[in-house]
C-alpha cells in the first residue's frame, strides 16, 4: 500500500486554499479534502511495514505546533509540476518532520534524501506548460504570490494510505496521532 504521513488542515484553512486554487487559470486544482502538509512520503510498503510504521508513530511524543502558510511557489524546477503555498520553516515543524522521518527509517522505509520544503499543494500540472499557460501562471503569481493565512495550531498528524485513480489520488486516514 502507498503511504505517507501528514498534518491534516482545519476546514476553514482548506476552504480558503481551495478558493485560491480554483482561481488558478491553469492546472488541476486540489480538492479541499485532499489538502495536507506532508511530513514524509513512504511510498509503496507491504502490510507488515505499514504496521511497524503505525506502531512506531504511536509511541512518538511531540508538542502541538503553530503553522503559518504564506507565499505561493512552484515546485519541480524549470518545469514545475505543482503550485503550493509554503509553510514557515518553524523549528517545531522541522523537529516534528525529522522525528517522523527517523521513525519511518527505523521501520525500514527508504525515504528520499532531499531537503524538506514544507508546503501544501494547491494545484498540479500534468504536463509541461505551454507558453500561454506559463504567462497565465506568472500573472496569477504576481497577483496572489504573497497569499498568507493566519497561523493555526496543528494538534495532530496522521498516517495515510494513498490510492491512485484516474481522477487523482484518494487519501484515507489510517491512524491519527495527537500532538501535545
Amino acid at each position: 500500500m502507498r503511504l505517507f504521513v501528514a498534518i491534516g488542515l482545519p476546514d476553514g484553512v482548506t476552504e480558503a486554499l481551495e478558493n485560491l486554487a480554483t482561481a488558478l487559470p491553469v492546472g488541476r486544482a486540489m480538492a479541499a479534502d485532499a489538502m495536507h502538509l506532508t511530513l514524509a512520503f513512504a511510498g509503496e510498503q507491504p502490510g507488515d511495514v505499514a504496521e511497524d510504521i503505525a506502531h512506531s508513530l504511536d509511541t512518538m511524543r511531540h508538542p502541538a505546533i503553530a503553522l503559518h502558510l504564506k507565499g505561493l511557489d512552484t515546485l519541480g524546477g524549470r518545469e514545475p509540476h505543482v503550485l503550493a503555498i509554503m509553510a514557515e520553516r518553524a523549528p517545531a515543524l522541522m523537529a516534528l518532520q525529522a522525528q517522523v522521518a527517523t521513525r519511518l527509517r527505523a521501520a525500514g522505509v527508504d525515504l528520499e534524501r532531499r531537503r524538506f520544503r514544507p508546503h501544501v499543494t494547491l494545484a498540479r500540472f500534468n504536463r509541461r506548460l505551454a507558453a500561454e499557460e506559463a504567462v497565465k501562471l506568472g500573472r496569477f503569481l504576481e497577483a496572489h504570490g504573497d497569499a498568507a493565512l493566519p497561523a493555526f495550531e496543528a494538534a495532530s498528524f496522521a498516517l495515510y494510505r494513498s490510492d491512485l485513480g484516474k481522477a487523482g489520488a484518494i487519501h484515507t486516514e489510517l491512524m491519527r496521532y495527537d500532538l501535545g
